[in-house]
């Protein structure tokens, strides 16, 4: 191999390597971003049943004493008040609590499958598509944080898949640039020795 073989190899190899850290570092991030949505969820859910939200119309308005709750419960909850506050007055301006939903009992909250759903994407980017096991797990992980120790059926899944087919299409390939396949994994160790 020419030194000027070897000085392509290694120069190929750190490009590879300084994309393969923006990856891993843009994950955490992704990642981290995932936990905190997941963890708003769950403290939007919580609030809503605590105050017994059920029977409340969006038109009676946000009291003071709904602030003063919110606050403590944001507190408790180590989430941002200002986003409790407008994520749940959201949810009442929305009319959710009074829609009357027939079928089976949705297991996962509208805002806990968009939160799937940004994992099954983030997964995606890390070039390893989630499995139906896999998306049901973390399925049964987002409910686990809710109390409830159960992980969704094949059933769960079909619908699942049949409410959102375009976020769960298969991963495409992506073509690789002609000069990384070039490497040989020789010219990669001889330029590192």
């Amino acid at each position: 191999m020419s030194r000027k073989d070897a000085q392509y190899a290694l120069q190929a190899a750190k490009e590879a390597a300084n994309e393969a850290k923006e990856e891993a570092t843009s994950a955490v991030h992704k990642a981290a971003h995932a936990h905190a949505e997941v963890k708003m969820i769950n403290a939007v859910d919580g609030f809503i049943k605590k105050m017994g939200i059920k029977g409340f119309a969006a038109d009676d308005g946000w009291t003071s004493r709904w602030s003063t709750e919110c606050k403590e419960y944001a507190e408790s909850a180590s989430v941002p008040f200002s986003t409790l506050r407008d994520r749940v007055k959201k949810y009442l301006q929305r009319g959710e609590h009074g829609k009357r939903k027939t079928g089976p009992k949705q297991k996962l909250t509208d805002l806990e499958e968009h939160a799937l759903l940004a994992w099954v994407d983030f997964s995606r980017q890390r070039f390893a598509t989630p499995t139906e096991m896999e998306i049901r797990a973390k399925a049964g992980d987002i409910l686990s944080c809710r109390g409830v120790d159960s992980i969704p059926g094949p059933k769960w899944f079909a619908g699942f898949e049949n409410k959102y087919p375009d976020q769960l299409q298969g991963r495409k390939a992506r073509r690789i640039e002609q000069h990384r396949t070039a490497v040989t994994a020789a010219q990669v160790h001889h330029s590192f020795r």
